[in-house]
């Protein structure tokens, strides 16, 4: 009895999941259904959003075109009235009356508005035709309040339509419509601009506002771009195909286009209005173009309205699609429903029985009875659970005593026992060799990924991260044992040259090949690491002392730069090591940073070469640190000054001219001599600053000087250095720093070292042309000491060659004095002037007088010295009481030189 009321409990049970099976396809169909006829009310909610948006989009688009037809008669009738024309002379010749044509325009645009029944839209146009009555002939509200009122509201609700077709899923069509719309409305747009900047021009011409021309000429460019758009948008054999093709060859449009083509491209086109006067003959033609204007407009609108047309029936296709989906979705869940009671009828007699079986062989089974088993009927599927959970329970019998006989240990009995049927033991064995097998493969692939990432991917040597860590290590194991650390930075020299000449493939196995000897050159225990592009890093533990670093580094340098095959013939690779030593710091960065330096060290003397950071190195990398932030900072607190050097005409007998020399007055130091700033300012771009500073300082004394009669017409020399020259955009500076101080560039000379242009012939030529098209003279300072060939003097815009002092101190010697000829009578040979540096005495002028120097610079003729001393300096030089000026023969070469050290700052050294 027991029994049967569980089989019962069972069964109805099992029916009741049965009967929720068959409802459940029903609820979900009865939900689907219901949502399908929310999202359709939706949908037609939202065509009729769109229809709507349509339709008053039309509305303001009539009203556009309505309003720029009354900005064409508006303005045609002030026009005529301005120049006293009377109306009926006009309606005689022309054969249209303008107050009447101009009264429809307004008519037709007061409909409009109305019709858009938007009141503050109104007011803004009233506001705007009252002003435009009262407002010059070249300007009118109307066109303002077209522009920047009208057109954006149209263009808005343009958008706006667009907008609500694109979010109406599957309506492909609709969305190309409402595109076509857009850009026939932009075409629309575009027409009336092109019409009303054609006017402007026509009447008043091109010259009277450029800007109006070119936007013509833009306008004409963007009307044929908007037809191609639009071409790109119609469908052959659509609604709208023959309207375009009808635009396309509408004869109004092609003769207005015809017309703008003439303005644009005839020059001899006369506007209307010539000075004070009309021209009755271009008033006509301008009254033909006003007749095709509006007919083309009239067509433009008229394909916006096809357009719309076949928008609207786009909609209502949209709309009877979506009552035809509120017919197929109801008659679908009706069909759906019935078939599924039946198939709920059927299946329940024919699995209810049989799944009652298998349910009853599951309680033995969960009770510990595996001696049971299951009948097989039923649908197959069930037969085959049936089958399957006999074997299982056969099975299982069979697991049960063969665990049985290992517990006992009866491994005889475990031996005859028969092995698990069917695919559970080969199931088994298999999935215990996958897991084997995948566990394998997971670990060597950790294995694998946590070596790629300490490891550098083309070398194989520990990445930047990983040689980082091991630093730090090797420091903490150095302290412990009181030993020391060596790391060595190894930079390739002209490494970015074996890429660019010879490909990626060559520097990578440029690189390799490195790695690979640093790694048989280092000691069992170093590491050796790549922290960059070329950069490499060598960690040596222990070391003994800086003897032993140096000597591993350039045993490492040696093995580097040996030459080798590389597949593409020999190659001969070059670094730069730079050594340092830990000396008990344990910051790895730190010790780095020394190495650093070392390299940046043996790359500045040469390349190709080893150095070591010690304290002396460091001091004075600390000192130059300290000395570029003093030049900053007197740059910044005006610290510097400029001094000038008279130069002597020889041809006048007057001082013509002056070298700008800088002075530096360090706060707390005094003056600093120039060598001591110029040649470290030389090594880096410090130089430029300098050179800057000195180039708008010195204009801004040429500028003042204009106003001084003393000093008004002095030429001003200013030194540029190479590194400027050659690195910098330096025109461009000297144009800023001309207008800026208003300096006449006529009174101003740069000068340049000879040396300067030999490192860079083509960059230094093509800035010094810049420099001399804006009238600056050009000099080569110090020349006869880079060995300029005379192809190269020939090509340059030079204008003066200043002969350097060494060859002017030793004049008594005939190869000297040989030189310093040669060098004048080739400069003049060539048109150059010759100015000579470092005259010092009464001898040394006379000699170069009869060589036939043109210019001399030197203590016979001044000291460098500060703009005051420099005014008075030339009143004495002018009235003559200057012991130093002219031939005086109680000056001593030898003597008058009191200084030489001061002598030579001021005209080796004094570059900038």
């Amino acid at each position: 009895m027991v029994r049967i009321t569980k089989l019962l409990t069972l069964r109805l049970r099992v029916g009741s999941v049965m009967l929720l099976l068959a409802l459940v396809p029903m609820i979900g169909l009865a939900g689907f259904a219901g949502k399908e006829a929310v999202d359709i009310i939706d949908r037609r909610a939202e065509l009729n959003d769109v229809e709507a948006a349509s339709e008053e989009l039309l509305v303001f688009v009539a009203l556009e075109a309505a309003v720029v037809d009354e900005i064409y008669w508006s303005g045609a009738n002030r026009i005529i009235s301005s120049f006293g024309i009377p109306q009926g002379f006009v309606t005689a010749a022309y054969g249209f009356d303008l107050e009447d044509e101009l009264l429809e325009a307004q008519q037709e645009v007061d409909q409009f508005l109305a019709q858009a029944g938007d009141s503050q839209l109104t007011q803004q146009f009233n506001a705007a035709r009252r002003d435009s009555a009262d407002a010059p002939l070249t300007t009118s509200s109307l066109s303002l309040f077209e522009e920047e009122v009208l057109r954006p509201l149209v263009d808005s609700k343009t958008i706006e339509v667009i907008d609500m077709a694109a979010g109406l899923e599957g309506a492909t069509e609709l969305v190309r419509t409402t595109q076509l719309l857009d850009r026939s409305n932009a075409l629309r747009s575009t027409l009336v601009d092109l019409i009303t900047a054609y006017f402007y021009v026509a009447v008043f011409g091109a010259d009277a506002d450029p800007a109006a021309a070119r936007q013509l000429s833009d306008l004409r460019a963007n009307y044929d771009r908007g037809i191609a758009d639009v071409d790109g948008l119609v469908e052959p054999g659509s609604n709208i195909d023959d309207s375009w093709d009808a635009l396309r060859s509408d004869e109004a449009t092609l003769s207005l286009l015809r017309v703008v083509d003439t303005v644009l491209l005839d020059p001899a086109f006369e506007p209307v209005v010539q000075g004070d006067e009309l021209d009755p003959s271009g008033l006509g033609n301008l009254a033909e173009v006003f007749n095709s204007a509006d007919e083309a407009a009239t067509t433009h609108e008229g394909l916006l309205e096809v357009v719309a047309t076949d928008l609207k029936a786009e909609v209502e296709t949209q709309r009877s699609a979506a009552d035809q989906r509120v017919w197929f979705v109801g008659s679908a869940v009706l069909i759906v429903s019935i078939i599924t009671i039946a198939s709920a009828v059927i299946s329940t007699r024919s699995i209810v029985q049989p799944l009652t079986d298998l349910a009853n062989v599951a309680e033995l089974l969960r009770a510990g009875d595996n001696s049971a088993s299951v009948g097989v009927r039923g649908p197959s599927e069930v037969r085959t659970v049936a089958e399957t959970l006999n074997e299982a329970v056969a099975n299982l019998r069979r697991a049960e005593t063969q665990a049985l006989a290992l517990a006992d240990g009866r491994l005889d009995d475990l031996a005859e026992e028969e092995v698990a049927t069917g695919t559970l033991g080969a199931s088994l064995a298999t999935a215990v060799e996958r897991l084997r097998v995948s566990l394998g493969e997971r670990e060597e692939y950790r294995r694998r990924l946590a070596h790629e990432a300490s490891h550098d991917g083309l070398t194989g040597v520990p990445n930047r991260s990983a040689s980082l860590e091991h630093l730090q290590g090797a420091l903490a194991r150095a302290q412990r044992a009181e030993t020391d650390v060596a790391v060595l930075f190894v930079d390739l020299d002209n490494f970015k040259q074996v890429n660019d000449l010879r490909g990626h493939a060559a520097g990578d196995r440029l690189l390799r090949e490195v790695a690979s000897r640093l790694i048989r050159s280092c000691r069992d225990g170093d590491l050796v690491g790549r922290i960059g592009g070329d950069e490499f890093l060598v960690i040596a533990e222990p070391v003994a002392d800086e003897d032993e670093a140096k000597a591993l580094s350039e045993r490492l340098l040696e093995t580097v730069c040996a030459p080798f095959d590389d597949g593409d013939g020999d190659s001969t690779p070059s670094a730069s090591i730079g050594a340092a030593l830990a000396g008990g710091r344990l910051k790895a960065s730190d010790v780095i940073h020394d190495a650093d330096l070392a390299v940046y060290e043996a790359k500045e003397a040469g390349r190709g070469r080893t150095a070591f950071c010690d304290d002396e190195m460091r001091s004075r990398l600390l000192a130059e640190a300290d000395l570029e932030s003093a030049i900053r900072h007197g740059l910044e607190a005006d610290e510097f000054s400029l001094h000038f050097q008279p130069t002597f005409n020889l041809a006048t007998g007057e001082l013509d001219g002056a070298e700008a020399l800088l002075r530096w007055e360090r706060e707390g130091v005094g003056q600093i001599r120039p060598e001591r700033f110029i040649e470290f300012a030389e090594r880096t771009d410090l130089i430029s600053e300098i050179d800057s500073w000195v180039m708008r300082r010195g204009l801004q004394h040429l500028a003042s000087w204009q106003d001084d009669d003393m000093l008004s017409s002095l030429h001003l020399a200013v030194n540029v250095s190479g590194r400027h020259l050659l690195r910098g955009d330096l025109s461009r500076e000297v144009r800023d720093a001309i207008e800026a101080t208003g300096a006449n560039p006529k009174l101003l000379t740069v000068e340049v070292t000879e040396s300067a242009l030999l490192d860079d012939f083509a960059t230094a030529a093509h800035h010094l042309t810049n420099l001399r098209e804006m009238g600056i003279q050009i000099a080569i300072d110090d020349f006869g000491t880079g060995y300029t060939s005379l192809s190269h003097l020939r090509r340059l815009p030079v204008d003066i060659l200043k002969v350097d002092r060494t060859f002017t101190s030793n004049l008594h010697r005939s190869d000297d004095l040989s030189l310093v000829k040669l060098v004048i009578e080739t400069g003049h040979l060539l048109g150059h002037e010759v100015t000579v540096e470092g005259v010092e005495g009464v001898q040394q002028e006379d000699i170069l007088r009869g060589l036939g120097a043109d210019r001399l610079q030197g203590y016979r003729f001044g000291r460098p010295m500060p703009e005051n001393d420099l005014r008075g300096h030339l009143g004495r030089a002018a009235a003559g009481t200057l012991n130093s000026i002219g031939r005086d023969d109680h000056v001593d070469d030898e003597h008058d030189v009191t200084d030489p050290g001061e002598a030579d700052a001021a005209n080796v050294v004094d570059v900038t």
